[in-house]
C-alpha cells in the first residue's frame, strides 16, 4: 500500500512528514492607518501619508505571506484528500467507517496500531519460521 501512496505523491502526508499549517502560522493583516481627509492640517496629512506608505509596504509583505500560507494549506488539503481517497478504496467498509473523519496521517497511525502484528512492529523485520526450508 505504501507504493500506491508514493506513486500518487502523498506518502509524506500519510507518514506525517508534511503537516497541515497551524492556525498560528496564519499571517496577521496590518492595521489600517487613519483616512486622509480635507479637514486635516498639512502636518497631519503628511504624517498620515507616511503611515499609508508604511502600511503599503506591510501589506505587500502580508500578501506574500498569505499567498505562501494558502499554497501550503492547499497542497496539504489536496494531498490529505488523495490519501483518504486511497484509504476509502482500499479499506473494508467497517474499517472505513471508523477512520473516515480522521486525517490521512492519523488513519495510517490508527491502522498501524490496530492491525500490525506485534512481532513485526517490535523487530522491524518479518518473523523467521523455524523448521521451514528456505
Amino acid at each position: 500500500m505504501v507504493g500506491v501512496f508514493m506513486i500518487s505523491k502523498v506518502y509524506d502526508i500519510v507518514k506525517g512528514d508534511t503537516t497541515k499549517p497551524a492556525e498560528t502560522q496564519h499571517p496577521k493583516m496590518p492595521t489600517t492607518p487613519p483616512v486622509i481627509t480635507g479637514e486635516m492640517s498639512n502636518m497631519d496629512t503628511e504624517k498620515a501619508a507616511r503611515y499609508w506608505t508604511q502600511f503599503n509596504v506591510q501589506m505587500n509583505y502580508y500578501n506574500m505571506q498569505i499567498a505562501d500560507y494558502n499554497c501550503k494549506m492547499s497542497a496539504w488539503t489536496d494531498g490529505n484528500s488523495q490519501g483518504m481517497g486511497i484509504f476509502n478504496r482500499a479499506l473494508d467498509i467497517g474499517i472505513w467507517d471508523q477512520v473516515k473523519d480522521m486525517t490521512a496521517t492519523t488513519t495510517w497511525t490508527w491502522l498501524d496500531s490496530h492491525y500490525t502484528k506485534s512481532s513485526i512492529r517490535a523487530t522491524g523485520t518479518l518473523p523467521v519460521h523455524q523448521g521451514l526450508p528456505v
